[in-house]
């Protein structure tokens, strides 16, 4: 039996009825060896959505910035870069919803889930990233800065849905989700 868990308000993208749907599979290792497609991939996605959107503002570098910091965290912490990185964006007249989703190690997956707990609540949030901005020690390449940019500047909600896929090797799926009213984009 897989061990499944979600953190945050997780929306189940298989039963969404959002107006607009768009999905994109792709080997880790593709946009590892070719890391402008990560910048690619975000621009098309981001350019996809906002013609899509009845907003009279320009949401397309905002849409970018955010599915680029998502996409580059998956290719960075997957732990098979053979392994598909999974790329979801749903929108409905209010909200945009986002998803990436990798592999990660048990290791990883501890240390996520307690990255996760602390990226829901606002306190550590505010506490975190004042602190980071702040300070002039070098930042991190696990440091949270991208998410924490993220939630800061947009007001985003996010949450994480974590599936044991492989209880041998101890190999899971991590799914990173970002819901933004498009008011705050």
């Amino acid at each position: 039996m897989k061990k499944e868990f979600t953190i945050g308000d997780y929306l189940n993208v298989d039963d969404s009825d959002e107006t607009v749907r768009l999905f994109i599979e792709l080997p880790s290792q593709e946009i590892e060896h070719f890391w402008s497609r990560c910048g690619l991939i975000s621009n098309f996605s981001s350019s996809y959505l906002a013609l899509a959107c009845s907003t009279d503002k320009n949401i397309t570098n905002s849409l970018s910035f955010i599915i680029n910091e998502l996409l580059e965290n998956s290719v960075k912490y997957s732990v098979n870069k053979n392994k598909q990185i999974d790329l979801c964006l749903l929108q409905n007249q209010t909200t945009i919803t986002l998803e990436v989703s990798n592999y990660i190690s048990q290791e990883q997956c501890d240390r996520m889930s307690e990255t996760a707990t602390n990226l829901i609540d606002t306190d550590f949030i505010n506490s975190r990233y004042l602190d980071m901005i702040t300070t002039n020690s070098k930042v991190s390449s696990k440091s949270g800065i991208g998410l924490l940019t993220i939630i800061n500047y947009y007001n985003v909600s996010l949450s994480f849905k974590f599936i044991e896929t492989d209880s041998v090797e101890h190999i899971h799926k991590l799914s990173v989700q970002v819901r933004i009213s498009i008011k705050e984009l």
